[in-house]
C-alpha cells in the first residue's frame, strides 16, 4: 500500500510505498519510499527514499535517500545522501553525502562530502571534503581539504589542505597547506579583527609541516617545517622555516633566513642572520648576534657579542668566548 503504519512496536518486516511509520519501537526490516519513521528506539535495518528519523537510539544499518536523523545514539552503518545528523553519539561507519554532524561523539570512519562536526569528541578515521570539526579531542587519522579544528588536544596523523587549529596541544603528524583566515567581531575604533592560521595550538609534537605558517604558543617539540615561519615559546629539537624561527628559548637546531630567540639559544642556528639574547653553542650565518651572552662561537661576516672585552664585541669572520 500508500503506507504502513504501526501503532505499537514492532519486531519483523514492514515496507510502504510512500512510508512505514512505527508509533513505538523497531526491531527489524522497515522500508519506507519516502520515509521509515520510528518514535521509539531502532534495531536492525532501515531504509528511507527521502529519511530514515527515530526518535531514540538506532543500531543496524540506515539509508536515507536524502537524511538520517535520530534524537539519540546511533551505531553501526549509516548511509545518507545528503546528512547524518544525530543528537547523541554516532559510531560505526558513517557516510554522509555533504556532512556528518553529531551532538555526541563521533566514532568509528567518518566520510563527509564537505565535513563531520561534532560537540563531542572525534575518534577514528575522518575524511571530508572541506574540514573535520570538533568540540572536543580529536584523535585517530583525519583528512580535511580545508581545516581541521579541535577546542581539545589532536592526536594522530591529521592532513590538511589549509589550516590546522587546535585550542589545546597537538601529538603526531600534521601536515598542511593554505592555511585559513578567521575574523571575529567588527569594531569601529580598532576595525575588523583578523587573523591567519596555519598550524596552531599551545603545545605540539612530534611532526609538524605546514607550506606557510607554524604557530605554537608554548612547547614545540620535534621536527618542524614550514614555507614562511615558525613561532613558539619554546623550541626543543629541529626547526625549518623560508623566512624566520622566533621562539624565546631555542633546545636544538634551527635553519632558516633569519633565527631569532628573546631569551636564549642551545644550539645550533643556520641563517643569513642569527640573534639571541643568549648563545650556549654555535651562531652560523653573515650576521650573527649575542645581545647579553656568548657561550660558543659565531662564524660569518658580521659577529657581534656583548660580553667579551670591548675590542672582540664586533669581529668579521669568528668570535668565540667559552667563559
Amino acid at each position: 500500500g500508500f503506507a504502513s503504519v504501526v501503532d505499537g512496536n514492532l519486531s519483523g518486516i514492514t515496507a510502504g510505498g510512500l512510508a512505514c511509520v512505527i508509533d513505538g519501537s523497531l526491531q527489524g526490516i522497515s522500508a519506507g519510499g519516502l520515509a521509515s519513521v520510528v518514535g521509539d528506539d531502532a534495531s536492525g535495518i532501515m531504509v528511507g527514499g527521502f529519511a530514515c528519523v527515530v526518535e531514540g537510539d538506532l543500531s543496524g544499518i540506515t539509508v536515507g535517500g536524502l537524511a538520517n536523523v535520530a534524537d539519540g545514539n546511533v551505531e553501526g552503518i549509516t548511509l545518507g545522501g545528503l546528512a547524518n545528523v544525530v543528537d547523541g553519539d554516532l559510531t560505526g561507519i558513517s557516510i554522509g553525502g555533504l556532512a556528518n554532524v553529531a551532538d555526541g561523539d563521533l566514532t568509528g570512519i567518518s566520510i563527509g562530502g564537505l565535513a563531520n562536526v561534532t560537540d563531542g569528541d572525534l575518534t577514528g578515521i575522518s575524511l571530508a571534503g572541506l574540514s573535520n570539526v570538533c568540540a572536543g579531542e580529536m584523535s585517530g587519522i583525519s583528512v580535511a581539504g580545508l581545516a581541521t579544528a579541535a577546542e581539545g588536544d589532536i592526536r594522530g596523523v591529521h592532513l590538511t589542505g589549509g589550516a590546522l587549529v587546535t585550542e589545546s596541544d597537538f601529538f603526531g603528524i600534521g601536515a598542511g597547506v593554505i592555511g585559513a583566515f578567521s575574523h571575529g567581531d567588527f569594531d569601529f575604533d580598532e576595525g575588523q579583527d583578523i587573523s591567519f592560521y596555519g598550524f596552531k595550538a599551545d603545545n605540539a609534537g612530534f611532526l609538524l609541516l605546514h607550506a606557510i605558517d607554524i604557530d605554537i604558543a608554548d612547547q614545540l617539540v620535534g621536527l618542524s617545517a614550514s614555507g614562511i615561519d615558525i613561532r613558539a615559546g619554546e623550541i626543543t629539537g629541529f626547526a625549518s622555516s623560508g623566512i624566520f624561527v622566533k621562539a624565546h628559548r631555542l633546545h636544538g637546531f634551527s635553519a632558516s633566513t633569519v633565527n631569532y630567540y628573546d631569551e636564549l639559544q642551545v644550539g645550533l642556528s643556520v641563517g643569513l642572520v642569527n640573534v639571541a639574547s643568549r648563545t650556549q653553542g654555535v651562531q652560523l650565518g653573515l650576521v650573527n648576534i649575542s645581545n647579553d651572552e656568548l657561550h660558543g662561537f659565531q662564524l660569518g661576516l658580521v659577529n657581534i657579542a656583548r660580553n667579551v672585552p670591548s675590542w672582540l664585541k664586533f669581529l668579521p669572520v669568528l668570535n668565540l668566548h667559552f667563559d
